[in-house]
């Protein structure tokens, strides 16, 4: 629950959906599976899992949707030249072979 001076912050409300529909479910970066085994990281593109367990406030809520933002941008650059380098390798795997 995020508490703001002991009261529910009615800004709050949609962010808090947006946690529980990852809470203990998924990562919100890389859709992995979550469990309460992993520490608060997600084992596969570290994002802090804890991170919005206490209260937040207006600021911190902006700001963590903004990191959620850019760590997204990153891990989808990053499977992108993953795969890239994958399909350059086969590619030149096959020219060697011919």
């Amino acid at each position: 629950m995020c508490f703001v001076y002991g009261k529910i912050d009615a800004h709050n409300k949609n962010f808090i959906k947006f946690i529980k529909k990852y809470q203990m479910k998924q990562c919100p970066v890389c859709k992995k599976a979550v469990s309460d085994e992993n520490n608060g990281l997600c084992l596969k593109c570290g994002w802090d899992l804890n991170y919005y367990h206490s209260g937040i406030t207006r600021f911190e809520e902006i700001r963590f949707k903004k990191k959620l933002k850019i760590a997204r941008r990153n891990w989808n650059f990053l499977v992108s030249a993953v795969k890239e380098n994958r399909a350059l390798k086969q590619r030149f795997n096959i020219l060697d072979q011919s």
